[in-house]
């Protein structure tokens, strides 16, 4: 104990003395962990010292600075101690009470000589009745300077801060000012022209008053911390930008936003954000960030992860680990890879052929892989976290997944963007329906949709893991006044999968219908490629004007189109199992399908392709405006295309028809010059593939894929024999 806390207890013992059953109203308590009723204390409480060595009550008077209860401040960056911690500072009934000994009866005469023979300090002699040592308690205290400092900093005002000094020690010392609102940003866009539009101009300098002052209004930082992050949306990059390294330290991007008097949020750039609230650039990265995970009582010191050394055994161990993930990547580099159908825009993950059935599949043809060549295979967890780690998955036929509603299942998606969607998706449906209605024998209505890609060959040879395949498509158009089916089947030697194929589909089809129908309405998805674009709109319109009918297209929501070639497609796929050795295998497979009412199955060529989009008579672009803020291409819900060459278009399915502003041409009627000139030479490596693959299929199919071409690397075209 220091001399003046002796000082101090000297003079509360001979008060004692003078006056054992008063006690000051505000004095402070110190104790260790005796209860109310060994002090000897009634209901109220009052605020004393009991020592350490034999459980004295002894008052102790407020005034000295020694003795001021810590408060639990945020943010704290130095810590102070006690340098004699021999007492606890708490709070105890306030309430007249005879000073009594605790544990052995002896009296202050006693406690006085106790001390003396300790050399004026506590020691540990006698019975106390605190179950630890005294010693370990620390003094927790925090000066009326530094406590000010704090609130003032929470508030956002002037505070003395703390500084190195030049011999080392931190000292309170430094003058910071207060925060006030900083200058604007640069930003000068008063209206918005799209959803990455930055609207800083549209905010007041009352708005931003206002929202400073709630800002530094908040008591604590986690308040100031959740109002941050409720003006913040975190997301994916859109745009990666590298450097000379290809390196992208960017992980993710935020939408900042800030309410004006009215209550509507507006968009506006991170500059201006931190400006208005005089934040730190550091402080709101911080604060925004995915993987923070902000407590309470958390410092920034937390968030440093600490250095752990690493034991031999540890580096072994993840040697191992390295080199088995090196042999499934050695593996899944020998598989052929094919892209989704359904998520070939959006997805970032990698897709195998669907020659394995399941992941249980997949991994058991990496066990026989690893033994073939007498290496140790990974477990099945770690294989899997392979390739998940890796973004691998088995491409399979599926419908597509809606995005707002699965950002909706996991609170990416704001309410109000959801219900829209829904009353989207209704109205949509709604409009499926009255259109199958109407279905008779002077309104032809059909669905049309193209199936996931098929590969050729199929068998169950283990060859067919390793080794590139050739695509086969097949567009199937369901007439809903009789369920005929027709389907265009191709491969990838024949054509690809433009506009041009599938507007030459639709108008061969047309064609093919009696002209007894006066209006044919089109269902479809929204595929841009496919369905909604100026190549296959320009054709149904010259359709309409040279057959004299009203072409409808009325286009579904995604995720949620439900048509009936999806049916058509599903019932296939039960009967392509394999072996399938060529694309005669799935024709063959189509013809029994259906044997009742068998489909309509049309094998095409490159000769049968057209290049519509060659005419000189097609539209620019199906976009409805120009301007900033007019719809877009894909918020097109329906097109109708009159006998007179006139288009009209819908935003809402449940809205009027508008007409869409196009150029005027001379109506006349050209036929479209052929889209190939011969056959579409495949990659080498994938003829080189093919050629090894006719080990496994029969002997009768050989002669096909002799036939194909191939693309050589200096862009020459070989016709190839099965001698080379």
């Amino acid at each position: 104990m220091s001399s003046r806390s002796r000082r101090i207890l000297q003079a509360a013992l001979e008060n004692i003395e003078n006056d054992k059953n008063v006690c000051n109203e505000s004095s402070h308590c110190v104790y260790g962990e005796a209860d109310q009723k060994d002090l000897g204390m009634d209901s109220q409480w009052e605020e004393c010292i009991v020592s350490h060595i034999d459980g004295t009550v002894i008052p102790i008077s407020t005034t000295d600075e020694a003795f001021i209860i810590e408060e639990e401040v945020e943010d704290s960056n130095v810590e102070h101690t006690s340098a004699n911690p021999v007492m606890e500072v708490n709070t105890v009934q306030n309430q007249t009470t005879d000073v009594k000994t605790q544990n052995d009866g002896r009296d202050l005469d006693e406690v006085r000589t106790s001390i003396e023979q300790n050399g004026g300090t506590l020691g540990e002699g006698g019975n106390s009745s605190c179950s630890s040592s005294w010693s370990d308690s620390p003094v927790s205290r925090i000066s009326k300077k530094r406590l000010k400092a704090k609130k003032s900093r929470v508030a956002g005002l002037s505070y003395v801060g703390y500084k190195k000094s030049d011999d080392g020690k931190i000292k309170q010392n430094c003058m910071k000012t207060s925060r006030s609102v900083k200058e604007r940003c640069s930003h000068t866009l008063c209206g918005k022209k799209s959803e990455r539009s930055f609207l800083c101009n549209m905010v007041s300098e009352n708005d931003r008053q206002r929202i400073f002052k709630k800002f530094w209004n908040f008591s604590s930082w986690p308040e100031k911390k959740a109002f941050v992050k409720g003006l913040t949306s975190t997301r994916d990059v859109r745009r990666r930008r590298k450097d000379a390294n290809n390196n992208s330290k960017k992980k993710e991007g935020h939408d900042i936003f800030l309410p004006k008097c009215n209550g509507e949020r507006v968009r506006v750039c991170r500059r201006f954000f931190i400006n208005t609230l005089d934040l730190g650039e550091d402080t709101f990265r911080r604060w925004v960030r995915r993987s923070d995970t902000f407590a309470e009582n958390e410092t920034e010191r937390d968030d440093i992860p600490k250095r752990k050394k690493r034991t031999i055994a540890e580096g072994v161990k993840k040697k191992i680990h390295n080199e088995m993930k090196n042999n499934i990547l050695k593996w899944l580099a020998l598989l052929p890879k094919v892209p989704s159908q359904y998520c070939r825009s959006t997805s970032s993950c990698t897709y195998v052929e669907s020659t394995f059935r399941s992941l249980s599949h997949m991994y058991s043809v990496y066990e026989d892989w690893c033994k073939s060549n007498d290496t140790k295979a990974a477990s099945r967890t770690f294989f899997l976290d392979v390739l998940k780690q890796e973004k691998i998955k088995i491409h399979s036929p599926r419908k597509d997944q809606c995005d707002i509603c699965c950002g909706y299942k996991v609170k990416s998606v704001s309410y109000d963007e959801y219900q829209k969607h829904i009353i989207m998706k209704n109205e949509a449906r709604d409009a499926k329906n009255k259109a199958k209605a109407e279905a008779n024998d002077t309104h032809l209505v059909l669905t049309m949709d193209l199936q996931s890609v098929l590969l050729c060959p199929k068998t169950d040879a283990s060859r067919m893991y390793y080794k590139q395949k050739l695509q086969l498509h097949n567009f199937t158009i369901f007439v809903l006044n009789n369920k005929e089916v027709s389907l265009y089947v191709w491969h990838e030697s024949n054509g690809g999968v433009s506009s041009n194929e599938f507007a030459t589909c639709v108008i061969d089809f047309l064609s093919s219908c009696e002209h007894k129908y006066q209006t044919v309405t089109l269902i479809s998805d929204g595929c841009t490629y496919q369905n909604r674009n100026k190549v296959l709109g320009s054709a149904l319109r010259d359709y309409a004007v040279q057959s004299g009918i009203l072409i409808r297209q009325l286009f579904l929501e995604k995720g949620h189109t439900m048509m009936k070639c999806d049916s058509v497609h599903a019932s296939l796929e039960k009967y392509f199992v394999p072996p399938i050795n060529s694309p005669s295998d799935y024709i063959a497979q189509m013809r029994s399908a259906r044997p009742k009412q068998p489909y309509k199955i049309n094998v095409l060529d490159y000769k049968f392709f057209l290049n519509f989009e060659k005419l000189p008579t097609n539209l620019r672009s199906l976009r409805p405006g120009k301007k900033v803020g007019d719809p877009h291409v894909v918020d097109i819900r329906a097109l109708e295309y009159l006998p007179t060459g006139d288009i009209f278009y819908k935003i809402r399915h449940s809205e009027e028809f508008e007409e869409l502003p196009q150029r005027v041409f001379t109506r006349y009627v050209q036929k479209p010059p052929p889209l190939y000139s011969c056959e579409i030479p495949i990659a080498e490596t994938k003829w080189k593939c093919l050629q090894e693959l006719k080990g496994v299929i029969e002997e009768e199919h050989h002669h096909f894929y002799d036939k194909l071409t191939f693309k050589k690397d200096k862009n020459t075209v070989k016709k190839c024999n099965s001698n080379s």
